[in-house]
């Protein structure tokens, strides 16, 4: 996986806890992530079109060096997060990271 794959998965993992992306963004973000050779520049004229809000995204990421931790929903259909410190899952209404005010600093968050 390269450097841009990596980068939109941490992505799309901050967007499942602050939901700052549509769902065009979203699916976007999959189908770069499934190419052969994922980048941030497609080609002009292409149907797709990478968004401001993903480019920022992703600057934000690569900047503060963001890495995701491991998330999974439970039986309880609520999605959890690995706290390495305490060594258990936690709800993920409780995952404060730093980099969560630059996010909403940032990022606009979409329309309803």
């Amino acid at each position: 996986m390269n450097n841009t794959a990596i980068i939109l998965r941490n992505v799309l993992a901050l967007d499942s806890l602050y939901h700052f992306l549509n769902e065009y963004e979203r699916w976007l973000c999959h189908k770069m992530i499934l190419s052969k050779n994922p980048t941030l520049t497609l080609p002009k004229g292409g149907k797709q079109a990478v968004t401001e809000q993903i480019r920022k995204a992703c600057d934000i990421v690569e900047k503060q060096k963001y890495e995701a931790p491991e998330f999974k929903y439970m039986p309880d259909r609520v999605l959890y997060y690995y706290n390495e410190k305490q060594e258990d899952w936690v709800k993920a209404t409780e995952y404060k990271p730093m980099i969560r005010s630059i996010i909403f600093r940032e990022l606009k968050q979409p329309k309803k």
